[in-house]
């Protein structure tokens, strides 16, 4: 049965007489009469008594409006509801941000902006890599990310500025109470160092080597960590110092201090990225609310 034949039945329901529906439908009476036998014999049961002038619902019938009406009214739900989607007013939006990131005050306060402005569409936010962010915004498992190191040679992934970082020297409470104040990074040349995987992002690492080079530092081959807070997790045991963003401050414990030292020139901008072909109109509304978080903050400064 289609939904055209249950509005059919509504309407001579409405209208008390198959000929007052096939004005009000705009169909010719005799096609509306084969219209409505044809539901019936379909049903196994009639759904109106013929009366000498008009129509009367039989119980048969009387249960048939309640579902079509229900039914129909389902229908302009979906209807309203699919309508709000393509608006970008309705829906899921699945944003992927680097871990050091998830309280950045830009993205919380881009998330509370949007929730105001568009409540029907519920932001999942999960905390991943960069590289794993990309891959994710590739096959469509992500709408947005907040990425850093991004490729600009990639055509696919689209970003847009919404803050600057730089990477700094993570070091124990034990290295700063033997030494004091640390203002360079040549003071730490006598300690360990642990690195970052080179694989991960080879142009960040060499620019890190260097600047452990010029400082007379010799890293460590071993270990070598995966991701930044792995790399944190050995600074944290104990094991050496190591080159981190300075945004993972919020993450460390009282026993490490994050600094910024003269030798360490690393400084790299944090985007908000989606992909290049995705005309999601959810998408770039949040994307405009982070930029317009950025606006608001008025500066490049973290």
């Amino acid at each position: 049965m289609q939904i055209r034949q249950l509005q059919y039945v509504l309407s001579v329901a409405q209208h008390g007489s198959i000929a007052a529906a096939s004005r009000a439908l705009n169909i010719a009476q005799p096609a509306l009469s084969r219209q409505i036998a044809a539901i019936e014999e379909e049903i196994g049961n009639p759904l109106f008594e013929r009366l000498p002038r008009g129509v009367t619902l039989t119980r048969a019938g009387r249960e048939m409006i309640r579902h079509s009406t229900h039914i129909l009214d389902q229908l302009g739900d979906v209807k309203a509801h699919v309508a709000a989607a393509a608006e970008g007013r309705r829906g899921t939006l699945r944003i992927g941000v680097i871990p050091n990131q998830s309280a950045n005050p830009r993205l919380i306060g881009a998330i509370k902006a949007f929730t105001r402005a568009v409540p029907d569409v519920t932001i999942v936010v999960t905390p991943m890599a960069s590289a794993r962010q990309e891959a994710a915004l590739k096959d469509g498992t992500l709408d947005a990310g907040l990425i850093v190191w991004r490729s600009p040679l990639d055509a696919s992934l689209t970003g847009k500025f919404v803050q600057r970082d730089h990477m700094a020297v993570a070091v124990p409470q034990s290295i700063l109470q033997a030494l004091g104040p640390i203002t360079t990074l040549e003071q730490l040349s006598e300690q360990n160092f642990v690195v970052y995987d080179r694989d991960k992002f080879p142009a960040l690492q060499d620019s890190i080597s260097r600047a452990l080079k010029e400082a007379g530092i010799r890293p460590m081959s071993t270990p070598m960590a995966a991701d930044f807070q792995a790399l944190l997790g050995y600074v944290i045991a104990g094991i050496g110092c190591a080159i981190v963003p300075y945004s993972y401050l919020d993450l460390c414990p009282p026993s490490i201090s994050i600094l910024s030292v003269d030798g360490i020139d690393i400084v790299y901008n944090i985007e908000i990225v989606h992909r290049t072909r995705n005309n999601d109109p959810t998408v770039h509304r949040f994307i405009e609310a982070v930029v317009n978080q950025r606006t608001q903050a008025g500066s490049d400064r973290e």
